[in-house]
């Protein structure tokens, strides 16, 4: 699962497709529209760049509604190459196997080393090869 970290170009991203709303648009228009998604929008109200406000209408469901207040004293989230990426899942699982596989002295009956074993357990190659 990739990290839920707002990064300056997404920031960007949100900023331009405000400007072609007209500064003002629901949550449910950005995530429809443009896959912009909620947890986005709630780091860029924290770090100051937009205000969210609920707009009850007399019938019908509430709306939340995304506002770009112009970042006057916002912070500058960090860019996308300078966020830390986390380990893939599949990497992970290739760790554990070879690591276990190491302490089993690899698979012993086709003389496969544990590196080879845990490579082919987790990645699925089509062909030994």
């Amino acid at each position: 699962m990739p990290l839920l970290i707002l990064c300056r170009e997404r920031l960007g991203r949100i900023q331009r497709v405000l400007e072609r709303w007209g500064g003002t648009v629901t949550v449910r228009d950005l995530w429809r529209s443009h896959t912009i998604y909620d947890w986005e929008i709630e780091q860029a109200a924290e770090l100051g760049w937009l205000t969210i406000t609920t707009h009850k209408p007399r019938v019908g469901r509430p709306s939340r509604v995304v506002e770009f207040c112009g970042g006057v004293n916002a912070k500058f989230p960090e860019r996308r190459c300078w966020i830390e990426t986390e380990i893939s899942i599949r990497h992970w699982w290739f760790a554990l196997r070879s690591v276990t596989g190491t302490v089993k002295h690899g698979m012993r009956r086709w003389g496969l080393p544990g590196i080879v074993s845990a490579y082919i357990d987790t990645y699925r190659p089509r062909s030994r090869n």
